[in-house]
């Protein structure tokens, strides 16, 4: 990829804003773990008790798993040469390319789920994106390649 990708105005989707319905999606799935696994447990103990305890404990950890995802997973976009990332709880950044630290992508039935590690204020943030760049491959190999291209881009600046 060329260093001209930089320079264009138009801002790069790196993945769909479908932060809400894939978050949606997740509680769905969870739920329907959950009552599974709680007719299951009362068919197999005959008591009241145990799946009650088993029902407060899940909605323990589902709390817990909601408060963790709802600061993590992030719509992220590439203009010029910063990438901005808006979290689900609504707070955004916008970082350099230097900022980011790792990119790591898998590729699960078609759907890119990329863990982004990056640093910001002296504070290092853990994120997910979800979704299908629109440029084609992982995120990760298109922050990689933008990466690349801006660090071309800066040698042939320097004097």
């Amino acid at each position: 990829m060329s260093s001209t990708v930089l320079t264009n105005t138009d801002r790069i989707l790196l993945n769909p804003d479908n932060r809400k319905q894939t978050f949606g999606l997740l509680i769905v799935f969870y739920v329907l773990i959950s009552v599974l696994f709680v007719a299951l447990s009362i068919q197999l103990t005959n008591h009241i008790y145990f799946p009650l305890g088993t029902a407060f404990g899940l909605a323990i950890i589902f709390t817990i798993w909601v408060k963790i995802i709802r600061v993590t997973l992030a719509t992220g976009y590439i203009k010029s040469d910063v990438v901005i990332l808006k979290l689900l709880s609504e707070k955004a950044f916008v970082l350099e390319f230097i900022c980011i630290k790792k990119a790591r992508s898998l590729s699960v039935l078609g759907l890119s789920v990329t863990f982004l590690k990056f640093k910001f204020d002296g504070v290092e943030y853990h994120t997910i994106l979800c979704g299908k760049p629109m440029q084609g491959g992982t995120i990760e190999t298109v922050l990689k390649a933008h990466k690349r291209a801006h660090k071309e881009q800066l040698k042939k600046n320097k004097p």
